[in-house]
């Protein structure tokens, strides 16, 4: 079975790496789905391809990463997509994802199987990662706890990570256009 796991990804962190992790072993494939929400501020798109390549860099082998500009159930229809994956942290998000959900099971006939987050991270957000870098712009070790551990091949001798690269776009609210 194929499973598909959506998201914007700004920034991908450990909750969401603890989610694909887990679906990938219920599942054959599991596709992380980089999607642009045109409902949220436009990001840049370096951003965008530094969070794919992060996710890349850590995910297991049975786990593509891809971008997409279109409906989810779109998506799914026309790559043999069995079921949706949703990370749920708490019972907003449960809120929202089950009208999603019913969208998407509706309009495309696909199944959607909710992960409860790990406990101990089910508080971290997108939007919490992104605040602890302009919060602390002098020191990436808040922003750098919540991101998987990463080593990339360094392009110049400046970073080490596409977390670290990540980090000095986040700080400066670089992430948006």
């Amino acid at each position: 079975m194929k499973a598909l796991y959506p998201g914007t990804f700004n920034p991908f962190h450990n909750g969401h790496l603890d989610i694909v992790n887990r679906a990938s072993k219920l599942f054959d494939e599991v596709v992380v789905l980089f999607c642009k929400n045109p409902q949220k501020r436009k990001v840049n798109e370096y951003a965008i391809e530094l969070n794919m390549n992060l996710a890349k860099s850590v995910v297991k082998d049975n786990v593509r990463v891809e971008t997409f500009d279109g409906s989810i159930a779109e998506y799914c229809k026309n790559n043999n997509v069995d079921v949706i994956v949703k990370g749920l942290r708490n019972g907003i998000d449960l809120v929202y994802e089950q009208s999603q959900a019913f969208c998407n099971k509706t309009f495309g006939n696909i199944e959607t199987l909710f992960l409860t987050t790990n406990p101990l991270i089910s508080n971290v957000s997108s939007t919490m990662v992104r605040d602890l870098a302009k919060a602390f712009p002098n020191n990436s070790e808040y922003f750098l706890k919540f991101m998987p551990n990463d080593k990339i091949e360094p392009e110049n001798d400046k970073w080490e990570t596409y977390c670290e690269q990540l980090f000095e776009i986040y700080k400066e609210g670089g992430d948006l256009v």
